[in-house]
């Protein structure tokens, strides 16, 4: 195939717009008795007009002035609809078809439905490739494009039934307690629905802690979750609710300040079943957060950078920490940053702790320079947040 993908289907831009101008002019009235037939004409000529045969493409384009004289408003009329079909083409393909080989062409919307439906824009998926198989593709890019718009179909009737969430058993939980959490199964339709989930949640369970020396320790595991295998009846606006208790997030053995630990993953897979129709697949789960730490951080948790004011104000080092370390983990850097600029200017043991907790949370060395740490953060335009704590 050449390029120029719309002009295969629809003819020449400059060819249309000449019988338009003739059947404006209104030469002819001649209706003929089969406009179907007139309409598959137009149809076939304007493919002709994309051959690589100048003079088959000189006599495609006679005779489609001849049909424009002889039925000038059934002509138009499909111009028009023609015209139409371009535009929705252009606004669901983008532009830039017509200078690009048809099969490079139809590659690239596909590889971006692909990533559309890997990151759950399922509709936008599926319209890409019904308007990729609308335009006449290659046979390859035809099965492929079919695949992918199947996909895209079951995976919305999936989404527009299911929707997963993971929430922590509690925000704050002490030293030596096991992380829980509950996952819900919302189904968001107007039918009763079935799931069944053969396999389990699997979850990627990353835990960040700061030890009581400053030194931050990091860990990354993973783990199957069973879950029952019967099929479970959820009615509509209602949520089936499953809660588990971690084993891999162990207890940090040494003396620690606070520990941050993650869950997220996807259920392996879930069969369901609504309204006559069937789906399975995997299904995501969006992460969650719980934390863990000796002594009382929920007010750190809830709001780290009130936590930190009020720590200075009361004096209390420890709040100051573990506050600190929640709002780098929440990529609050800069308003931590400015606090503990206020409390580097207070007597111990607020004061050697915010410098402390400035060089943690910026990864700068300025020592116990509180103008130098000032002037430092002036010429940032935004404080970087180390490594050890990014998400």
């Amino acid at each position: 195939m050449t390029a120029r993908v719309h002009a295969t289907a629809h003819g020449g831009r400059s060819l249309a717009c000449a019988a338009l101008l003739l059947c404006g002019i209104g030469w002819g009235r001649a209706a003929p008795a089969d406009a179907d037939a007139v309409r598959a004409e137009i149809a076939a000529l304007l493919a002709s007009t994309a051959s690589t045969d100048a003079a088959a493409v000189r006599r495609a384009e006679s005779r489609l002035v001849a049909l424009a004289l002889r039925a000038p408003e059934i002509f138009r009329e499909e111009m028009v609809r023609r015209r139409r079909e371009e535009a929705l083409m252009a606004a669901m393909l983008g532009e830039g078809a017509y200078a690009k080989p048809a099969g490079l062409f139809f590659a690239e919307k596909l590889a971006e439905a692909q990533r559309a439906l890997d990151d759950g824009r399922a509709a936008e998926a599926r319209v890409l490739c019904e308007a990729v198989l609308a335009l006449g593709c290659d046979a390859a890019a035809g099965v492929r494009a079919t695949r992918l718009a199947r996909l895209a179909r079951d995976r919305e009737f999936a989404g527009e039934t299911f929707v997963a969430n993971l929430r922590p058993s509690a925000d704050v939980i002490g030293a030596d307690a096991a992380p829980s959490f509950v996952l819900e199964l919302w189904n968001r339709s107007d039918r009763p629905a079935k799931a069944t989930m053969a396999v389990g949640l699997e979850l990627q369970v990353s835990s960040s802690t700061l030890g009581t020396g400053g030194q931050p320790f990091s860990e990354e595991t993973t783990e199957l979750i069973a879950l029952p295998k019967d099929a479970v009846a959820i009615e509509p606006g209602t949520a089936w609710e499953h809660e588990f208790k971690l084993k891999v997030a162990r207890v940090w053995e040494q003396p620690y300040v606070i520990q941050r630990i993650t869950a997220r993953g996807r259920l392996v897979r879930v069969g369901i079943e609504s309204g006559g129709r069937m789906s399975d697949r995997a299904m995501r789960v969006p992460h969650a957060v719980t934390f863990r730490a000796p002594g009382d951080v929920a007010p750190a948790v809830r709001d780290p950078i009130g936590a930190m004011r009020a720590a200075i104000a009361h004096e209390d080092a420890g709040t100051l920490h573990a506050a600190s370390v929640v709002a780098a983990w929440e990529d609050k850097v800069d308003a931590a940053v400015e606090v503990l600029l206020e409390g580097a200017r207070a007597p111990a043991p607020i004061g050697p702790a915010s410098f402390v907790l400035l060089r943690l949370l910026s990864g700068q060395n300025h020592g116990t320079d509180r103008v130098k740490w000032i002037v430092w953060y002036l010429r940032s335009e935004r404080v970087a947040v180390p490594r050890i704590f990014e998400r």
